[in-house]
């Protein structure tokens, strides 16, 4: 834990969600805030990891704040971000460039005018393209790095490039193929060599079992793979309790491992510092990664519903399901950017007040609810409020308005402090 003069305000009724979260289903969890200058409060609960398959371990593993937890879909905002970040800071890449001109897959007739833009605001590819499973892809089935990327060029796309807002992970996947191109560089290898090492990132990146780490080192994931507790398959599917590996289908059967949409793996003491890289306009110590400018271009949105800003997910009414109402009550869009991964983890990024919030949990690494017939994707530590995001994240809220602009008001029927 940080030791810090003045706690956070609501640091203790955040802890007694993240108890109550682990009480009621939820194995593990870290808790991090911090500031523009430095974290604040760091603080592990639970366990990392307490199933093998189906069967609980008689001795379990504790939930260390160093625990590398599997980073889903916050790999879209610490890898590919900061890496479209750097190059159209240094206009290797222009936001309103179009895809085509770097995946020649895409140069078809539906997908040519798609721009980097597009895919960042996720008004680009539709949502639901399994590659992996072969039932599910049909045509687009595949499990090899190089066809799936290919094969970006005959999804079926569902509206013009730019006039609907479908979140899909495809999106992602092709910026990491398009940052691919313009490096010459596998995407784990310039993220590592671009943006972790040189700030001295050494618990961030992709495949840490490949890369000298043991499972031991990172947070457990689905306890019978991909299988849903023995409910799903596919060719190559995983059964095993998954810990070091991604736990995402596509990126690892279609995607090797490492793609755009996920793959990373980080720590929450890690990732704060990424947060302070964007909070200080791009720089953290003596690394740049770009000027203060492009950090606040990343922040707009280009959405006409104001759902994305270039990759960052933007809290409001929308999405209060996910950040709480007292977000879209304080902050404009933009204010605020925020993400979330599937795993379980989500994060906070204020840059009204220069605050941020890391919940990195293992929500998945649990039973799946009963009737498997139509809760395939919900695991119990999703049913949790932790495991929901928006409690926490609500009173994360309450702490920066005490400390920054008085007590808050919350609306009507909103949860407060306890």
């Amino acid at each position: 834990m940080y030791a810090c003069a003045a706690p956070f305000p609501t640091i203790g009724t955040m802890e007694e969600t993240v108890l109550e979260s682990v009480s009621s289903g939820l194995a593990g969890a870290v808790l991090h805030v911090g500031d523009r200058d430095r974290a604040r409060d760091e603080r592990a609960y639970g366990h990392q990891r307490h199933y093998d398959g189906m069967a609980l371990r008689a001795v379990p593993e504790p939930m260390r704040t160093d625990s590398m937890a599997d980073l889903a879909s916050l790999t879209k905002v610490f890898a590919v971000l900061p890496l479209m970040h750097q190059l159209v800071d240094d206009r290797t890449l222009r936001i309103d460039d179009p895809v085509a001109r770097y995946l020649p897959a895409l140069d078809v007739s539906d997908k040519r005018d798609i721009r980097l833009r597009d895919l960042m605001g996720h008004a680009a590819f539709p949502d639901g393209v399994a590659f992996h499973n072969p039932v599910r892809a049909g045509a687009l089935f595949s499990q090899d790095r190089e066809t799936t990327v290919r094969m970006l060029g005959q999804v079926p796309m569902d509206a013009p490039p730019g006039t609907r807002i479908t979140y899909s992970d495809l999106n992602f996947m092709a910026l990491g193929a398009v940052i691919e191109a313009v490096t010459g560089q596998p995407l784990d290898q310039a993220a590592t060599a671009k943006i972790y090492a040189p700030m001295g990132l050494s618990r961030t990146g992709y495949r840490p079992l490949h890369n000298g780490f043991r499972a031991s080192d990172c947070m457990a994931t689905e306890r019978c793979g991909n299988t849903r507790d023995g409910h799903v398959w596919f060719p190559g599917v995983r059964t095993r309790t998954l810990q070091g590996e991604v736990h995402d289908e596509k990126a690892f059967h279609a995607m090797g491992e490492v793609s755009g949409h996920a793959g990373l793996f980080s720590t929450a003491s890690e990732l704060g510092r990424l947060c302070r890289l964007m909070l200080n306009g791009g720089r953290h110590g003596d690394f740049k990664l770009c000027s203060p400018e492009t950090v606040a271009l990343f922040r707009e949105t280009f959405n006409p519903d104001r759902s994305f800003a270039l990759g960052w997910r933007l809290p409001t009414e929308a999405t209060s399901h996910l950040f709480g109402k007292l977000l879209p009550q304080h902050r404009q869009p933009g204010e605020v950017v925020a993400h979330t991964g599937w795993t379980g983890q989500c994060a906070v990024l204020d840059f009204a007040s220069g605050r941020y919030l890391l919940l990195l949990t293992n929500k998945k690494h649990g039973p799946v609810l009963p009737d498997p017939a139509s809760h395939l994707n919900t695991f119990l530590g999703d049913t949790t409020p932790a495991g929901r995001y928006g409690a926490v994240v609500e009173q994360f809220v309450e702490g920066v308005l005490l400390e920054t602009d008085g007590p808050p008001t919350p609306p009507p029927g909103a949860r407060g402090g306890r």
